[in-house]
């Protein structure tokens, strides 16, 4: 492999042909040192684009916000990762609570340009415990999704809508980061998204305390991804089933 190398240039793809430039823009700058650029073809009109404009306008809370079409959302959400007895996994039933809630109000959209249907959404969980959870609750709702995997699960997947919940950590301490303090895994977590990225989060425990006390590590990236949503005025607090229901 070693002499391949060097009989041969190594060629990187300097633009992305999956994500919506918004949805681009974190990884491009903090992953890729922006060497990599999204295709014009993907900010395009399309219809996944055009029914979740459609159905931000009509929802008080993100109209004023300033969140109408936003196409990479972070929902501070609340809640606490919990382990369930005798298991090493992680699950969060208020990230899987909320994300039930958006995703019923999101199919039963129709406009012009369609809907989005459960065959459009993948979930992605960190941990196993997660996808779990995900998989017996949604049953018994009765809500459909195309796909639950974990993070490793995604790579080389790519889907219109992808709902990332964070599900960690319990506590604001670095130690309880888990898998979302690898910048890998993160990465391929935040560039599965062709159309809308949605992350699901608890910004009260990912608070400025942490920001500041994660500026190095592995952290740091994690930290910056929060901080980029911060500075991009993405986030929505999740005021309950009234936040996606019209007024």
């Amino acid at each position: 492999m070693s002499r391949l190398v060097s009989c041969y240039p190594i060629t990187l793809l300097n633009v992305n042909y999956r994500c919506h430039p918004e949805i681009l823009d974190w990884p491009a700058k903090a992953i890729y040192k922006k060497t990599i650029t999204a295709s014009d073809e993907n900010a395009k009109a399309e219809r996944v684009g055009n029914v979740w404009e459609a159905f931000t306008r009509s929802l008080h809370h993100f109209r004023v916000t300033g969140l109408v079409g936003k196409r990479r959302l972070f929902i501070d959400a609340g809640g606490i990762a919990e382990q369930p007895e005798g298991s090493t996994s992680w699950r969060n039933d208020t990230h899987i609570n909320v994300v039930m809630t958006l995703l019923k109000a999101l199919y039963a959209k129709t406009c012009r340009a369609g809907r989005i249907t459960p065959a459009d959404v993948m979930l992605i969980c960190p941990y196993k415990e997660q996808v779990k959870r995900v998989i017996e609750r949604f049953a018994n709702e009765g809500v459909e999704y195309g796909r639950c995997v974990t993070i490793d699960g995604s790579q080389g997947q790519e889907s219109n809508v992808v709902i990332f919940m964070f599900t960690k950590p319990r506590t604001s301490e670095l130690t309880g980061l888990g898998f979302v303090s690898s910048y890998q895994r993160l990465n391929v977590a935040m560039t599965r998204a062709k159309k809308l990225m949605i992350v699901v989060v608890n910004m009260g425990i990912w608070n400025e305390r942490f920001v500041r006390s994660a500026k190095s590590g592995n952290a740091r990236f994690s930290a910056g991804l929060l901080q980029h949503a911060v500075d991009k005025r993405d986030i929505l607090r999740w005021e309950g089933p009234s936040t996606v229901h019209r007024q």
